[in-house]
């Protein structure tokens, strides 16, 4: 502990001496606390393609209840997977939702979902989870 306080005290000497020194220690972490605390960081709106397999009332509001979190933005809808893949590579959309088509649907409890969701241009995929409520539908 005491080596600790001696640096402690040298820089404390030092820093009084050079006013550079001082000024940097002091404007580096307030310019980063501007500029993290300027850029947005949340995802919101991505342009998103369904392919919606089953073509139920509870695929559609899985859908809905993707859209309704702001983050994906429903922009398109596809007939097939390939039309899916071609209007992400065309640039129009940026993920995908794909709803399975054997998914046991109409159970009267509440029931979870899930459809697979992918992001580009990363590549991650992810498995996405709602609830649904039998007087949601």
């Amino acid at each position: 502990m005491k080596g600790f306080v001696a640096v402690l005290r040298k820089e404390a000497i030092q820093m009084r001496r050079d006013k550079g020194t001082l000024r940097f220690a002091i404007g580096v972490p307030i310019f980063q606390l501007f500029l993290f605390g300027v850029i947005d960081t949340n995802v919101r709106f991505v342009p998103t393609v369904v392919f919606d397999q089953s073509r139920t009332v509870e695929s559609r509001q899985l859908v809905r209840d993707f859209e309704n979190t702001r983050t994906f933005d429903i922009t398109a809808f596809a007939r097939s997977r390939g039309e899916m893949h071609e209007e992400i590579v065309a640039g129009d959309c940026r993920s995908e939702i794909a709803p399975p088509a054997d998914a046991q649907f109409g159970r009267r409890d509440v029931f979870h979902l899930t459809a697979r969701v992918r992001a580009h241009p990363g590549q991650m995929m992810r498995r996405c989870h709602t609830l649904i409520h039998d007087d949601d539908l």
